[in-house]
């Protein structure tokens, strides 16, 4: 069949500001760019984040959105001479797609799930032997429980998942799907559009900071951990202000930290910016001290940036796909540690290491153009 009679259609559980919505929509927009229909669906009726041009963005209305109304809205703008070619983001969209497997499958519609965080974070699940906590060893009778209901998890997450096309944004979610047993996964890498991003940081942005600084971009969340980030900048003596990019739950609870920390005058929250690259290219450095990240997209934009991004020693997916990052850029997973290494990158008297990134390799209009063809259209 044609390009011209597919319809490639993206949900996503949001679109307030998130790495991998920012993602979603890179995708959508470079599938209309190769001439395909494209359209970008938030399960949640939140179009924070400008449309891509050329994609169709719409709104659903959280749990009142059905699979039914949804292929009624297609239908009536499309034809019922098109296919249509789903693609699921985060867990809410994958959630949204087991619920209705079998509705997209009687409409012999093409799904896509992405995998975009680690397997234990966002589905709960693990190998059996890894869920095991010192208090099973203690009573060791507990463990064939733990085991067998790993196991029917795992094997539940599975069948869920039969009939989809399965992606995973790096390697490291790639090793877990097949210690999990869950096949036929292929790998996406995360990527960007490195012309756009260098393009984008060179407009005009009233927001920027005078002089250097530090600066961290992200969802202001839990699982970020930027309350570590504020007790180890507190203490690690820099002088450089601390910018922070992003909005999100923990909003509140961060700036009352700033406060208890008394860094108010040293911490700049500039909230959600539809293009933080101006701040972001202007940075000595940025961090990343999520407690996991799938891959950690704001890593690769600061790297193509030519700013040097500073993380903790945690498991992120973007680890597993940079060749020989250097130590020095890699902080011990405490407070402490961190703190250190703040410290010293800050320190304006010294070089601030640096790290090449072969930008080919993240390309992500030649992971979309790779996607198209092996989907087999």
């Amino acid at each position: 069949m044609s390009a011209k009679n597919i319809v490639y259609v993206s949900l996503i559980d949001t679109l307030s500001g998130g790495g991998g919505e920012r993602v979603c929509l890179d995708i959508a927009r470079h599938l209309a760019v190769l001439g395909h229909s494209s359209v970008v669906v938030s399960l949640d009726g939140i179009l924070r984040m400008a449309a891509p041009k050329g994609v169709d963005y719409w709104g659903g209305d959280g749990d009142c959105f059905d699979v039914i109304g949804l292929f009624s809205l297609l239908e009536s703008k499309y034809g019922k001479s098109f296919d249509f070619h789903f693609l699921f983001h985060l867990v809410g969209a994958t959630n949204f797609y087991i619920d209705n497997k079998e509705a997209f499958h009687k409409k012999s519609a093409r799904c896509s799930i992405f995998f975009h965080g680690p397997m234990c974070e966002v589905f709960g699940v693990r190998t059996p032997f890894s869920t095991f906590r010192f208090k099973h060893y203690l009573e060791f009778w507990r463990i064939h429980k733990v085991v067998s209901k790993s196991r029917l998890r795992i094997k539940k997450l599975r069948e869920a998942l039969a009939h989809g096309e399965l992606y995973a944004v790096s390697r490291q979610i790639l090793q877990e799907c097949d210690s999990l047993g869950i096949a036929g996964v292929s790998l996406f890498r995360n990527g960007v559009d490195y012309r756009e991003v260098q393009k984008s940081s060179i407009a005009c942005c009233e927001l920027l900071p005078r002089g250097k600084y530090i600066v961290h971009v992200a969802r202001i969340s839990k699982e970020k951990r930027q309350d570590m980030l504020l007790q180890a900048y507190a203490s690690s003596g820099a002088v450089l202000p601390l910018v922070i990019i992003g909005d999100g739950p923990s909003l509140p609870e961060l700036k009352q930290l700033s406060e208890e920390l008394g860094i108010t005058d040293r911490v700049l929250f500039k909230g959600f910016l539809q293009n933080p690259y101006p701040i972001l290219a202007g940075a000595r450095f940025s961090i990343i001290c999520s407690k996991f990240e799938g891959f950690c997209l704001s890593a690769l934009e600061s790297l193509t940036l030519g700013v040097p991004v500073l993380m903790t020693d945690r498991p992120y997916g973007i680890r597993s796909e940079l060749h020989n990052y250097p130590r020095e850029l890699i902080s011990p997973d405490s407070v402490h540690g961190l703190a250190c290494k703040i410290g010293t990158l800050s320190d304006e008297n010294l070089p601030c290491m640096r790290y090449e990134l072969p930008f080919e390799a993240f390309d992500i209009t030649r992971e979309v153009c790779r996607f198209v063809d092996c989907s087999g259209i």
